[in-house]
């Protein structure tokens, strides 16, 4: 059953790049507020759920947000790098350091987005085991999606 709902959100967010590359040959490459649109709704068919972002994190960036898994950090990155092989390039590939996964990408159509996933356990982490909204999860995830200049 888990398998049937992966693939079915793999299905529908590949279908909805499609939607979103159709949609902009018309206007040329793919804007930033589209790429984090259909990023955050793959991570949401994968089974993570959205929550409010730290506030330790600040405002810095327009196109972040956090999420919330219930199960191991390991558990989602083969799915998340198999959701996003249609669309992107990883330039960094899944690294764990102090507790951290991360992982960058950079989206084909428009080498200027990039992808930025890092994903930590709560627990041994004192901020997150704090953070009301992850009381019931095992996992924080947090998107950002940034355009650089070159």
């Amino acid at each position: 059953m888990k398998r049937r709902l992966t693939f079915l959100a793999l299905v529908l967010f590949l279908g909805a790049i499609g939607a979103i590359m159709q949609g902009n040959r018309h206007r040329g490459e793919p804007q930033i507020k589209e790429v984090f649109l259909v990023v955050r709704e793959m991570l949401l068919g994968l089974g993570l759920d959205q929550i409010g972002c730290p506030s330790y994190y600040g405002d810095f960036y327009e196109f972040r947000a956090c999420f919330a898994l219930k199960n191991t950090p390991e558990s989602i990155i083969p799915n998340l790098d198999k959701s996003l092989v249609g669309m992107s390039m990883r330039t960094m590939g899944w690294q764990q350091d102090y507790g951290l996964w991360i992982a960058k990408y950079r989206i084909l159509q428009n080498l200027k987005l990039r992808v930025s996933i890092v994903l930590t356990e709560k627990i041994g982490n004192f901020e997150l085991e704090e953070h009301t909204p992850l009381k019931n999860y095992h996992t924080f995830a947090r998107l950002t999606i940034v355009e650089t200049e070159d």
